[in-house]
């Protein structure tokens, strides 16, 4: 009986170090960034991942008021953001200059963190939309293509805007 036990415990203590081991394969190196301010409406929160593993390169799965979507590992930049100006609907495009194209940084803009400054139109086009009618206001995850990392745009999908690779 006692022999038993002890067979028991240790199968037992094998598939918890399995089960850890394989959760620690999934997460990629680097930490989250921070959640957006976002001020809900009627959208439905749907998540676009579940872990590290569904999102390109070196992009997390992070969780943000809500959603769970791809996002870069968080990093700051050097220089210095304008002064943040007075905001009564604030909804942020950013959390951290990692989120931003090459050369601009996430600060406060008139409606909220966006990266700035932002001057140009990345190449390449967005997928053609599909055109239907949107009933429910979904959250967009982009305001401009410098709202997003690499040579990613910022393209309609759907009833919002999100980070897409040019077609």
């Amino acid at each position: 009986m006692y022999t038993g036990q002890i067979v028991m415990f240790g199968l037992a203590l094998l598939l918890t170090t399995v089960i850890v081991i394989k959760a620690d394969d999934d997460e990629k190196p680097g930490v989250c960034p921070p959640e957006r301010y976002y001020t809900p409406s009627t959208d439905i929160p749907h998540d676009k991942c579940a872990s590290d593993k569904e999102c390109e390169g070196d992009k997390k799965c992070c969780p943000d008021n809500g959603y769970k979507f791809c996002k870069p590992p968080a990093e700051e930049r050097s220089g210095e953001c304008p002064p943040k100006p007075e905001i009564k609907n604030r909804q942020d495009f950013c959390s951290s200059d990692s989120e931003c194209a090459a050369g601009p940084k996430c600060c406060f803009g008139s409606n909220g963190k966006t990266c700035l400054p932002c001057n140009k139109v990345k190449a390449g086009n967005c997928e053609q939309p599909k055109v239907f009618q949107c009933f429910v206001a979904e959250r967009s995850f982009c305001d401009t293509d410098c709202s997003c990392p690499n040579d990613e745009k910022c393209c309609p999908k759907g009833c919002h805007f999100e980070c897409q690779k040019p077609v």
